[in-house]
């Protein structure tokens, strides 16, 4: 399989986890997210950042005070809220915006 693909569906696959996480750890999460503004490369327009008021807050939580549902930046990238730094270098916070922007879209429109 080729590399590009690889990583298209491991970044779909990694968004539902992410959604997952969410439901399970921040109950309301959907209704604070705001599709005009989503930018995954962007601390405060990112899921993580409008849900929990900073994308590094809630990472920074993690380190400072570590519990079950805190979020470690390797947690991070597993749930599709971030990057690796290996998957960024090819510009592909774009794709993972459009991702969580489809999946949030059909929650809010069910």
């Amino acid at each position: 399989m080729n590399k590009d693909l690889k990583l298209v569906l491991d970044l779909q696959k990694r968004v539902k986890e992410g959604i997952g996480y969410l439901n399970y750890n921040k109950k309301g999460w959907l209704n604070k997210i705001d599709l005009e503004i989503l930018n995954l490369q962007s601390e405060h327009s990112c899921v993580l950042g409008q849900t929990f008021d900073g994308f590094w807050n809630k990472v920074i939580e993690a380190m400072e005070k570590p519990q079950k549902n805190k979020l470690t930046f390797d947690q991070a990238v597993k749930y599709g809220f971030a990057l690796s730094n290996e998957d960024n270098i090819n510009g592909w916070y774009d794709y993972l915006t459009r991702v969580w922007y489809v999946e949030i879209f059909k929650l809010k429109h069910k």
